[in-house]
């Protein structure tokens, strides 16, 4: 088959036409043989059943019958595909074709058949076909995705788009981590709930439009963000409320955790260029490259991003998290804060927290506002008609607790509340028993170690996990009071929530808390155990100024709504749409290197010059003498598109045989008569070499070619300054340019030998560039005398 267009001349016949040998029928077969519909059940009922043999042969007969159903040819073709009979299966899929059959699905299974023939020009060709036949088809974007052709893709379904049905302004929230978290969790907690109540008070309180509004997730497995239905999704959140055995919308666990349900196809085939914000209210973080994808959207789509920052803890409170999240953590926020149009802060402390983090990484902060967070969870429950079906809370046993809602981890600071049981029994108080409600976390050892040393402090102590916000609510209602001793929050929801439940919450004057709880809080130094005793002993001693507490806090205490949240959560994106863009294309200048490599550099364990070696290795350049600024290498990550994958400490690799770099200039920095020099520092895989190189510079129609024979190599590519004026649209005084690479003349044989090294199928990758003026003959020199890439790479005209 062509890498086009496929045809087949030959006459019309049966089945047999296919490749598909049919014995003729013997005179006593049984009647049922004769029944077409009897033969089309079984092949579906052996097709589903995987037995493609027997759904092959099924079908042939059923098709000597009605040789005209282009349906089942294509479900022929289907099963011969996967008996592995190549070339029998394009021959059904033809004869489809010729009966008028030229929908999406055909040209998806074409698509199929062409890559596992090894055709990647005619899988191309289909699978473009097939968005364009029908946007929606999950599939066929996902394998464009995994051949490195998201943008081709992305540019036709743009294009084919019907115009004058679509709404105004779009708030698209990215709900990827919500999705990732419950297909490993059965409650929300945390984050997670959060983001559910401030889309479901937009929803529930009609402060937008529905047709406005929609919902995104990072499919992990493609690579790519995919559109949910809406319709589906928000009843899905509704349902995440009940209790686990009373919710009836069904889903996916295992896709779930790939980010994959309620797909509806993707994201630009409904995207309004332009009218876009883009909204992350969970958190992404652990998401590889999150940045970069959030600003290849930007780019594509013209659209805005605003963003929640829940805390700063991995930042400022690094003590209490491990190693790995704090190099994650601090990776993600370098790389999203420059493309970030509006911050939502869940707090003044959190908001100062940004800035103390702009100012000391040079960073230029976004505007911010605070939103604060809701009061507690009721607004979204369902209503309880039988309340004896509630959980019975351990209080009305006739033993009385105080309840700890929190993951169990050391930055809760469950080890010093148990510290405060401790002294508090030394002095003889009948102390409650301790209900902690959340998960086992990060460094949580020693508090469990003393439970288990201690016999749970003689049974005072009780651990709950995975509670539903129904049974929470009756934990609540049954408590004494709750206490919440954590060493730094960026807001505290158990402690707003335990207010708005009429609950005295005892806890640390630290961070947000004081911001949370205000006059009603009752406050304990985390350095002095002795003291928190005392506060703790004289609410025991004293249940007339416990009930006095409750009191004032049934009538002064001022709930949260989660409708005011979302409020200011809209404004953040009106804000947004209304401020000049924050520009997700870096600006890339002169004599000054841009690594491709990750930010992440641990040197945990290393002391001394060990890890001086370590700083200065993360930080060396490639291409330029000297060393990178961390800025630059932020720089030099956002300059890669969805061609690359998720940077390693050397470099990135390209996903295809194509990717692409996109950056601006300053217009001013550059004469049109100036000879420029486009500095490439790139590594290939062994089997590829030597290889040609395609450099084209978007939009001037200039390309350039060299051959490689090393797998780590420089190229060197003069251009004019001039050509830069006819690059991609400019914007004020900055001039976008987008640098294609691209490998050519590569066989079949060669990528089957680089998969066997990688089963990514990679073939190149950058781990540098950078630009430099013909006349800046110093900068030049140097590269030359350290580069020696006059021996290394070819230089002439390949």
């Amino acid at each position: 088959m062509g890498d086009h267009v496929v045809r087949d001349d030959r006459q019309e016949k049966g089945p047999e036409s296919a490749g598909f040998e049919v014995r003729s029928l013997m005179p006593m077969v049984l009647p049922d043989i004769l029944n077409p519909d009897y033969q089309r059940a079984r092949g579906d009922a052996a097709r589903d059943a995987g037995d493609w043999l027997a759904a092959a042969k099924c079908y042939s007969r059923y098709l000597r019958f009605r040789r005209r159903d282009a349906g089942i040819w294509v479900q022929l073709g289907n099963v011969l595909k996967e008996c592995g009979r190549f070339q029998q299966s394009e021959r059904a899929y033809l004869r489809a074709m010729r009966l008028g059959l030229n929908d999406s699905d055909l040209h998806l299974q074409l698509g199929h058949l062409s890559k596992v023939r090894g055709q990647a020009g005619s899988a191309r060709h289909h699978y473009l076909t097939a968005i364009r036949r029908q946007p929606m088809s999950v599939d066929a974007f996902e394998e464009l995705v995994k051949m490195g052709l998201e943008a081709e893709a992305n540019t036709i379904l743009l294009t084919e788009r019907k115009t004058g049905e679509e709404p105004g302004e779009m708030l698209i929230f990215d709900v990827s981590d919500l999705i990732y978290y419950v297909g490993h969790h059965d409650n929300l907690s945390g984050i997670q709930r959060v983001q559910c109540c401030i889309i479901q008070a937009i929803v529930k309180y009609g402060l937008k439009p529905l047709d406005q509004i929609g919902f995104i997730s990072f499919n992990r497995r493609s690579n790519g963000f995919m559109m949910l239905d809406r319709t589906r999704f928000l009843a899905w959140l509704d349902d995440l409320s009940l209790p686990p055995e009373q919710r009836c919308v069904p889903f996916d666990v295992a896709e779930a955790r790939e980010g994959r349900i309620f797909p509806m196809g993707p994201l630009a085939a409904f995207i309004q260029p332009e009218r876009t914000t883009l909204v992350l209210l969970g958190a992404a973080w652990v998401t590889p490259d999150y940045p970069t994808k959030i600003a290849n959207l930007k780019r594509l789509f013209s659209a805005r991003f605003v963003m929640v920052f829940h805390d700063f803890i991995p930042i400022f409170a690094k003590e209490t998290c491990d190693q790995g999240t704090v190099e994650v953590f601090k990776e993600f926020i370098d790389q999203i804060l420059p493309i970030t149009d509006v911050a939502l802060c869940v707090s003044r402390n959190t908001r100062d927290d940004l800035h103390r983090y702009c100012a000391n990484a040079g960073i230029c902060a976004p505007p911010a506002l605070v939103t604060r967070l809701g009061s507690g969870f009721h607004e979204f429950f369902p209503e309880v008609s039988d309340r004896s079906a509630l959980p019975v809370p351990a209080g009305r046993r006739g033993t009385p607790y105080v309840l700890f809602v929190s993951t169990i981890e050391g930055r809760k600071n469950h080890q010093y509340l148990f510290d405060v049981w401790d002294e508090l029994a030394r002095r003889g108080v009948d102390t409650p028993r301790i209900l902690c409600v959340g998960r086992l976390g990060w460094r949580a050892e020693p508090a469990i170690i003393k439970l288990i040393e201690t016999d749970y402090l003689g049974g005072k102590v009780e651990i709950r996990e995975d509670v539903s916000d129904i049974e929470l609510k009756a934990l609540y209602e049954g408590a004494l009071f709750t206490v919440y001793p954590s060493i730094y929050e960026g807001w505290g929801l158990p402690v707003s929530e335990s207010l708005a439940n009429g609950k005295v919450c005892v806890l640390a004057d630290r961070t947000s808390l004081p911001e949370v709880a205000g006059e009603f809080g009752v406050y304990v130094p985390l350095d002095d155990p002795a003291a928190a005793a005392d506060v703790v002993a004289e609410l025991l001693s004293r249940p007339g100024e416990l009930a006095r507490r409750e009191e004032a806090i049934r009538e002064k205490f001022q709930h949260t709504s989660w409708r005011i949240v979302a409020e200011v959560a809209l404004q953040g994106c009106t804000l947004a749409r209304t401020n000049p863009v924050r520009s997700a294309l870096p600006t890339v200048r002169a004599a000054v290197e841009y690594p491709v490599r990750s930010l992440r550099m641990s040197t945990q364990g290393l002391m001394g010059s060990a890890m001086m070696d370590a700083l200065e290795q993360a930080h060396a350049a490639l291409i330029l003498p000297g060393s990178v600024k961390s800025a630059h290498k932020v720089s030099g990550l956002l300059c890669r598109n969805s061609d690359w994958y998720a940077p390693e400490d050397w470099g990135s690799w390209a996903r295809a045989r194509k990717a692409r770099v996109q950056f601006a200039v300053e217009a001013s920095e550059f004469d049109g008569e100036d000879e420029v020099l486009i500095y490439l520092a790139l590594r290939f895989l062994e089997p590829a070499l030597p290889a040609t190189v395609r450099i084209t510079l978007s939009g001037c129609g200039r390309s350039h070619r060299q051959q490689v024979r090393t797998e780590e190599a420089m190229m060197v590519w003069p251009v004019h300054a001039r050509d830069f004026g006819s690059a991609i649209a400019s914007d004020s005084d900055r001039l976008a340019l987008e640098l294609q690479l691209e490998i050519v003349g590569m066989d079949a044989s060669v990528e089957a030998a680089c998969r066997t090294m990688d089963s990514r199928e990679l073939v190149f990758g950058l781990r540098s560039f950078c630009i430099v003026k013909g006349s800046d003959t110093v900068q030049r020199l140097r590269i030359a005398e350290r580069q020696g890439y006059r021996s290394t790479v070819g230089m002439g005209e390949a």
